[in-house]
């Protein structure tokens, strides 16, 4: 892939910030910027955003529907903020429109062009709210759930989208890049919940395109980081080429990357798939770890697992596969960042003691899966369950071969089948693939990890000769309170949170903290007599007995991934 960078382009690289993308893959989305000529749609829709800075920040958004009859428009979720100078005009006059929880409902059916607009007031950049409608003098930061009102005609169905970001507020930094790619305007075939889970930003950023024949890929990240982002956009752009060769599939739709730095500590980062887009979020002071990286190669991962290749249960309940959409995604998300050598041997040790960490000390360890997903459940557990799970399945099929087959050709298997399927797999699909390298006995390998949760037993080789395993104790994770009614309750007199300052009855007016990890401080704001203090602690609350593996000093790093 020629990989070329803006802001600033490196040398023998032609600046592409004004050149057209090259045409994706055939069946995958356009990109082009829209014109004045272009060729009419049936229906179409241009979404137009513009920040203002009045005291409190306010997003203005004008919606002008061609050829869409469509008399209720909803939101993704109830808006961030009430909405603020709705009104409604077509051909034939003003259209009476009223606001109806997360739904805005015309009094008539549109007549010719429809002219929707609203005002909504902005919040602040917070780190605890990375979806949120986020305006600031700077930069600005929405997502279409809170923000759009969209037809509900055209949910699963696509139209011609145009986007255009107005950042006439920012003018010494006059750019803005969304899902859709780099620009102010863009337009996309696109379905209303397609566009629900876009995101935009404008403000100060770089930006970087890069253009192959085996895909297409942009990238806009703003704000300061710690590292270098045209690096990192250009390695996601690689790692995703990978992936999709990989997967050996012929289509590869533009990806667009996009990052946000905001006020959060260094180590509390977050990923999020959004529509033919990823967007992270990072601390100014962040660097680009393992952690992170592994996580953003989940989510572009999800691509395909999860998406052209997923396992529905007979009953139909999608949730119940998270340990393959998100577990199984989680483990070759490391297997093929170790395969391209973007993970040292340490780190790829670290990954796996992580989740052996998180399902030893989980306070919800002992419980099988189908109590731990859906409404009130933790699929946490589930996803580290379900990458160990894979681990084991692996090691047990290069066992079973004389290493002449192994995981990647169950997947590869899986995914051709759902390829020519163009749906869903039946999760006896799995079960198949498993015991055609591993006999009758994978249904029991299955039940007993998957259905009822029992830790995962990994030997040494597991995870390659570089390693031992050994006996180690892991960090509990505990806030050391819970909260009732925003105010702290039960905490624990020998606690984290008490040792640190928090009382009985302390009122929360935030807190910040990454569930699960012990290695990321918990930052809580409390309110007591009127003062407000904010206090810093790490989130631990014992230890538990479990294993994890040690280094073999005398095999070199270069010889680990044979």
């Amino acid at each position: 892939m020629t990989a070329c960078v803006a802001s600033p382009a490196p040398p023998n690289c032609p600046d592409t910030s004004a050149s057209a993308p090259a045409a994706p893959p055939n069946g995958a989305p356009s990109r082009g910027e829209t014109s004045d000529d272009a060729p009419s749609q049936p229906a179409s829709l241009l979404v137009e955003l513009r920040a203002a800075s009045a005291h409190p920040a306010k997003l203005h958004v004008r919606l002008t529907a061609t050829r869409i009859s469509a008399t209720v428009w909803s939101f993704g979720r109830v808006p961030d903020s009430p909405v603020l100078d709705l009104s409604a005009t077509d051909a034939a006059g003003p259209v009476e429109v009223h606001e109806n929880q997360n739904r805005l409902e015309l009094a008539r059916a549109p007549s010719g062009r429809l002219v929707i607009s609203y005002t909504l007031t902005a919040q602040p950049f917070d780190a605890a709210r990375p979806l949120a409608t986020a305006v600031d003098p700077n930069r600005l930061r929405v997502s279409g759930e809170s923000v759009l009102a969209l037809p509900d005609d055209y949910e699963s169905r696509p139209l011609s989208v145009t986007v255009r970001i107005d950042t006439k507020m920012y003018p010494d930094a006059n750019m803005a890049a969304s899902s859709l790619g780099v620009g102010h305007e863009r337009s996309l075939e696109l379905t209303m919940a397609a566009l629900r889970r876009a995101s935009f930003i404008a403000g100060p950023m770089g930006h970087a395109k890069m253009n192959g024949p085996e895909g297409h890929d942009e990238a806009a990240w703003l704000g300061f980081s710690s590292f270098d982002p045209r690096s990192v956009a250009a390695e996601v752009a690689g790692f995703r080429t990978g992936a999709r060769e990989y997967f050996a599939a012929k289509r590869s739709a533009p990806l667009t990357l996009l990052i946000v730095s905001d006020g959060r500590a260094a180590g509390q980062f977050d990923a999020a798939r959004r529509t033919a887009s990823v967007l992270v979020h990072v601390g100014a002071f962040q660097k680009w770890t393992a952690p992170i990286r592994m996580t953003v190669a989940h989510q572009v991962l999800r691509e395909w697992m999860g998406a052209e290749l997923a396992l529905v249960p007979e009953e139909l309940e999608e949730v119940r596969t998270l340990w393959f959409t998100e577990g199984v995604t989680r483990y070759l998300a490391r297997e093929l960042l170790w395969r391209f050598g973007l993970l040292g041997p340490e780190e790829y040790r670290d990954e796996v003691e992580a989740l052996l960490a998180l399902v030893a000390t989980h306070r919800r360890r002992n419980e099988p899966n189908e109590k731990l997903v859906g409404l009130g459940g933790d699929p946490t557990l589930v996803v580290a369950r379900g990458a160990l799970y894979a681990t084991l399945v692996d090691r047990a099929i290069k066992i079973r071969s004389n290493n002449k087959a192994s995981m990647n050709d169950v997947l590869r298997s899986l995914f051709a089948q759902a390829r020519t399927k163009r749906a869903p797999l039946p999760e006896a699909a799995w079960h198949a693939e498993i015991e055609k390298h591993l006999g009758a006995g994978a249904s029991d390998m299955h039940r007993r990890h998957i259905s009822e949760g029992k830790l995962v037993d990994l030997e040494s080789a597991a995870i390659g000769k570089c390693f031992r395993r050994v006996p180690k104790r892991y960090d509990i994770f505990g806030l050391g309170f819970e909260t009732v009614a925003k105010k702290a309750a039960k905490v624990d007199p020998r606690g984290p949170a008490h040792r640190a300052g928090v009382r009985e009855g302390d009122e929360i007016v935030w807190l910040k903290h990454d569930p699960g990890r012990t290695d990321v401080d918990a930052r809580i704001r409390i309110r007591r007599n009127g003062k407000t203090t904010d206090l810093t602690y790490r989130p631990i609350t014992g230890t538990l007995p479990g294993y994890g593996f040690t280094r073999i000093k005398t095999v070199r790093d270069e010889d680990c991934r044979t």
